[in-house]
């Protein structure tokens, strides 16, 4: 019988440790990954948003812009000398 103390079963155990040890490794570096795409993910989406909130803007001041000149058209429409006078 060949027991936890025979040079078999220590070689092995010591094999099966590495491969334990190799295997949590890699999975801590999964980890990482994974949050550095979080975080990038997370940037991406700020970015995002910000460009949304500036392209809303950016309509408003449109209108507003095209509301000033329809304006500025109808007043000059109404105050415009005629030629009898």
């Amino acid at each position: 019988m060949i027991g936890p103390c025979s040079a078999l079963g220590a070689g092995a155990e010591e094999e099966r440790l590495r491969f334990v040890e190799a295997a949590l490794q890699k999975s801590i570096i999964v980890e990482e990954v994974e949050l550095r795409v979080l975080a990038q993910a997370h940037a991406i989406r700020e970015f995002l948003v910000d460009a949304m909130e500036l392209t809303e803007r950016r309509l408003l001041l449109m209108d507003v812009q095209t509301e000033a000149v329809e304006g500025a058209g109808a007043i000059a429409i109404v105050s415009r000398p005629t030629l009898g006078g």
